[in-house]
């Protein structure tokens, strides 16, 4: 992975992106904490206290939206491709998913998932950091 100097004098090495390469992931050196770079504008916004933090809270959101209802979406097809879908259903060949148990309400996915990643890393909750803006997507139930 590629080194980086940060505008505060921080330095590190890219661990991971975002956003197809948008932004940085940064393993800070020293702290060996995370954080995320703008390499536009320098801009360095706190992640997590260290990589296991950083995977907790991942897991944390995939139970999050693991728990939830099952995404919802229009399929489109063309006529051939309905065809053939119905022609391998009729076959056996496809076979109709199980039925998803009952969501979690919102109000205790989300509450769930905050107590989970306090636990994790408390420090990684400020408004100055970048979960602030996925926890506030959770919290207005957008994910």
């Amino acid at each position: 992975m590629r080194r980086i100097e940060a505008g505060d004098g921080a330095s590190g090495r890219v661990i991971g992106t975002l956003f197809d390469g948008e932004l940085l992931i940064v393993e800070l050196d020293g702290s060996r904490s995370l954080a995320v770079l703008d390499p536009r504008t320098g801009a360095l916004m706190p992640l997590n206290r260290d990589r296991a933090s950083a995977e907790g809270f991942l897991e944390a959101f995939a139970h999050y939206l693991a728990a939830g209802p099952a995404p919802s979406g229009p399929t489109i097809l063309t006529a051939e491709q309905a065809a053939a879908k119905l022609a391998a259903l009729r076959a056996g060949i496809l076979k109709p998913e199980a039925a998803r148990r009952e969501p979690v309400p919102h109000v205790d996915r989300l509450r769930i998932l905050r107590e989970t990643l306090a636990r994790i890393d408390p420090g990684a909750l400020g408004a100055s950091g970048w979960w602030a803006g996925p926890l506030e997507e959770a919290g207005d139930d957008l994910l």
